[in-house]
């Protein structure tokens, strides 16, 4: 008998609207009818870094060479969810179906004109714009299949297990990037793509997987 998958679902953050709470209870209960074991790991914190090193049950104390949740939780894959996404059960089992270590799906960022992916490390672009050329709806209208990206957000990404285990902790950090005579600091997202490619892994977005991002809108 094939062993049950079993998925975290890290959760960074305090406050979740009434959609999410509805998105995240589809989905545990589609996984309970498939037989898909999960975990909840939620945490809360002002720094992005900090909360994400907490989701996965990071310690200050256990030192650089620690494993996610000190290795005493068998997982499969983990699935960040942050608190201001609209998603379905169709969306986290379109990106399992790829059996990626590291796929994503396109979701606008504020302001509704781009998706939080970069395609491309043009380093040409950002000396020009003060940052990179993030994709468009238009750039995605007959995209069907997974492609790679210099980063994405991890509003909705599904990590496989091996992946933060091949990572030393902490294994959110910001690293200083100096293009030209510019200098600034990398965010979670782009510094865990950064880490992720330099220990030989892809990181991949998946545009059928295109999910909400719920905002607030002052009229």
């Amino acid at each position: 008998m094939q062993s049950p998958l079993r998925v975290v679902l890290c959760l960074p953050g305090n406050l979740f609207s009434g959609i999410f709470l509805e998105c995240i209870s589809n989905l545990m209960f589609f996984c309970f009818k498939s037989n898909i074991q999960i975990l909840l790991s939620r945490k809360s914190s002002n720094n992005v870094y900090f909360v994400r090193n907490l989701c996965l049950g990071g310690d200050v104390m256990r030192g650089e060479n620690q494993k996610p949740f000190n290795s005493e939780i068998p997982y499969d894959y983990i699935l960040w969810i942050d608190s201001d996404m609209v998603f379905s059960p169709q969306h986290f089992t379109q990106l399992l179906s790829r059996q990626a270590d590291i796929i994503s799906g396109l979701y606008l960022m504020e302001g509704g004109k781009l998706f939080a992916t970069c395609k491309d490390w043009d380093e040409e672009f950002f000396k020009q714009n003060g940052h990179f050329k993030f994709l468009s709806p238009e750039d995605m209208k007959d995209a069907k299949e997974p492609f790679e990206v210099s980063y994405t957000g991890m509003g909705f990404m599904l990590v496989k297990h091996g992946v933060f285990e091949s990572m030393e902790y902490p294994w959110f950090r910001p690293f200083e990037k100096r293009i030209g005579n510019m200098v600034d600091f990398t965010m979670e997202d782009v510094a865990f793509c950064l880490k992720a490619k330099e220990k030989g892994f892809s990181v991949l977005v998946d545009p059928l997987v295109r999910v909400g991002h719920e905002k607030r809108v002052v009229l």
